[in-house]
């Protein structure tokens, strides 16, 4: 499940996922002996639509070059 389809209950000091139980049980899996490649971006991304969330290398708005400079390198 992506970080983002979870919200942190401060009170209780915990993570919630606010999903139906059918949701998880339909949810895309993967044999414990055959791994996802986690990086694949694509995978990442249906993995987060699945869950109503946009990942966070599709939701940026600006990117931020190694030497701490704005969008487009300016």
């Amino acid at each position: 499940m992506p970080w983002s389809a979870f919200t942190v209950d401060e009170d209780e000091k915990c993570l919630v996922l606010n999903v139906e139980r059918n949701v998880l049980e339909k949810a895309p899996g993967f044999d414990k002996d055959n791994w996802p490649d986690m990086a694949n971006n694509a995978w990442g991304s249906e993995v987060s639509r699945y869950y109503g969330t946009t990942p966070y290398w599709e939701d940026e708005k600006e990117t931020v070059n190694t030497y701490g400079g704005g969008s487009g390198g300016r």
